[in-house]
């Protein structure tokens, strides 16, 4: 049975769907104009999908008791992306301290920002995009190159490790 949760302060109104049922809906609502395009569907709490809804698709379901309503805040999959980047970030430091260069230096050379934050995984082999660490010329990519092989070494081994591979690529022209 259709139900409306309370608004809460710093939340949105979302249709909350069943999984199976949940692309069907969303093109349903994007066809209405009911789907809010500017925030992303994500997984609620209770495992339903919560769907973001404009301020026309709340007062659709208000008035039509047809969905689930809620007043979810939006997810935090930035601070996810920041801990996953720091938890990396401090892999990558562990694995040169390891190799003889002091803490301070490879946190300066490699800062967190040039670590990659997304990539793809093609059996063992994580393959990342040519940013950061890995952009011809950029500042981490030329630290990248002045490492002595050891050290080379196991950074990228830290790096395989954190994407959950055993070798390494960086994406590029053919």
């Amino acid at each position: 049975a259709p139900q409306i949760m309370p608004r809460t302060t710093s939340g949105c109104a979302c249709a909350l769907v069943d999984p199976q049922a949940a692309e069907a809906l969303r093109r349903r609502l994007d066809d209405c104009g009911y789907l809010d395009t500017g925030r992303r569907a994500f997984r609620a709490e209770s495992g339903a999908v919560a769907l973001p809804l404009t301020a026309a698709g709340e007062a659709y379901a208000v008035q039509h008791g047809e969905l689930s309503l809620a007043f979810l805040p939006p997810p935090t999959t930035d601070r996810r992306t920041s801990d996953k980047r720091q938890r990396m970030h401090g892999r990558c430091v562990a694995a040169l301290e390891s190799s003889g260069l002091p803490r301070a230096d490879a946190a300066r050379l490699f800062p967190v920002q040039s670590l990659p934050s997304k990539w793809e995984k093609l059996g063992d082999v994580a393959l990342f995009a040519p940013r950061g660490m890995f952009e011809p010329g950029s500042g981490a990519a030329e630290a990248l190159a002045a490492l002595a092989p050891a050290a080379r070494e196991s950074l990228l081994a830290a790096l395989a490790a954190e994407a959950g591979a055993a070798r390494l690529g960086v994406q590029g022209r053919i």
